[in-house]
C-alpha cells in the first residue's frame, strides 16, 4: 500500500462544532512554531473533554454512529500499554474504546453504549471486577468478555490469541507506552499484534517473522527475523516508524507525546483509516517533512 497525497484543501477557519456532554470540536488554522519547525497547511481539529472518559466519549461519537462491540480499558496511565495491546483487537471488531475508572461505569459511558446498541463488551486490562455485575445490572442482554492476566504478558497474550490470523507482530519495551503509540494504529489496521517484552528486555512471548521491534536495544533486545526501529527518543522512534510503514494520509492524528491517554485514543480512531499517529511536543508542531502538504489533521487533546 504506497503512501496518498490528497490535494492540498484551503484551510477552514472559524468553524465550531457542538458535541455535548460538555465536549466541544473546534476546527483552526494551526500556526507557526517556534524552532523552525512549522506546522504544514492543513486544517486542525481538536477534540477536547473535562476528562479522559470525556474526551474517549467525544472521540467515539465522532467516529462511530453504531456500534456492535465496545472495549473497556482503564483510565490509569500505569495500565495503559494493556490497553495498546488491545488496539489491533478494537480494529478487528470496529469497537471503540471507552474508559473506566473506578467501579462503576460513568454515565457518558453508559449513555453512549446505549444510543450506540452496544451488544458486547470486551473488558481488557485492570478494570475493576465489580464493573462486571454493574454492566450486568445496566445491560441484562450484554455479553461480557473479560482479558486481563496477572501481568502484562499474560494480558497481551490472551488479547492476541482473540486475533484471526495475525499476520505478524510489533515488539515493544514492557514499560514503553510512546512506543507502542506509534505503531498501534497500524498494526490494527494491518492485522498485526502488539507484544511487550520482558521487564528485562528478553522476549518470551511467541515468535513470528514478520514485523518489527520498536524501540532501542535497552528496552528490548535482538529477535531473529524483527527488524528493528527506534531513534534517540519517543519522538525520533516515531518518525522512523511513520517513515518506513506505508500509511494513508488523508486523515493524521497527532497527540502530544506526554500524554499518552490522548495517544491511546488517537490509535483506536486512526487504525479505521489505516492513518499515522503523530507524536508532538507541547505546541502541537510537526517538523516540516513529515506530512503531506493537504493532510487533514486531527489534534487529539485531553485535559
Amino acid at each position: 500500500m504506497g503512501k496518498k497525497r490528497p490535494r492540498p484543501k484551503a484551510p477552514v477557519q472559524g468553524l465550531a462544532l457542538a458535541l455535548g456532554l460538555g465536549l466541544a470540536l473546534g476546527l483552526a488554522l494551526a500556526p507557526l512554531a517556534a524552532g523552525g519547525a512549522e506546522t504544514p497547511p492543513t486544517d486542525y481539529i481538536y477534540l477536547s473533554g473535562t476528562d479522559h472518559i470525556a474526551a474517549a466519549v467525544a472521540l467515539a461519537r465522532y467516529e462511530w454512529t453504531e456500534a456492535e462491540t465496545v472495549i473497556l480499558a482503564p483510565v490509569g496511565s500505569a495500565a495503559l500499554i494493556d490497553v495498546l495491546v488491545a488496539v489491533p483487537l478494537a480494529g478487528q471488531e470496529k469497537a471503540p474504546i471507552l474508559l473506566v475508572d473506578g467501579t462503576l461505569l460513568d454515565y457518558r459511558v453508559m449513555t453512549l453504549m446505549r444510543d450506540f446498541g452496544v451488544r458486547r463488551a470486551i473488558i481488557v486490562g485492570a478494570v475493576a471486577p465489580e464493573i462486571e455485575p454493574h454492566l450486568e445490572s445496566l445491560f441484562p442482554a450484554l455479553e461480557i468478555e473479560v482479558l486481563r492476566g496477572r501481568n502484562r504478558l499474560e494480558t497481551a497474550a490472551r488479547v492476541n490469541a482473540r486475533l484471526q490470523a495475525p499476520r505478524g507482530s510489533f515488539v515493544v519495551g514492557y514499560d514503553a507506552v510512546p512506543d507502542a503509540v506509534s505503531v498501534a494504529s497500524w498494526a490494527a489496521a494491518h492485522g498485526y499484534m502488539i507484544q511487550p517484552a520482558d521487564p528485562d528486555g528478553g522476549f518470551s512471548g511467541e515468535r513470528y517473522t514478520g514485523g518489527y521491534i520498536i524501540g532501542g536495544p535497552a528496552l528490548v533486545g535482538d529477535i531473529l527475523g524483527l527488524e528493528r526501529l527506534y531513534g534517540p527518543d519517543r519522538y525520533a522512534t516515531n518518525r522512523a516508524v511513520i517513515r518506513t510503514l506505508p500509511y494513508d494520509y488523508a486523515k493524521v492524528y497527532t497527540v502530544d507525546g506526554q500524554t499518552p491517554v490522548a495517544a491511546l485514543l488517537a490509535s483506536s480512531a486512526a487504525c479505521r483509516t489505516n492513518s499515522p499517529v503523530v507524536l508532538t511536543d507541547r505546541t502541537g508542531a510537526v517538523e516540516a517533512g513529515i506530512l503531506p502538504p493537504g493532510a487533514h489533521v486531527y489534534a487529539v487533546r485531553t485535559r
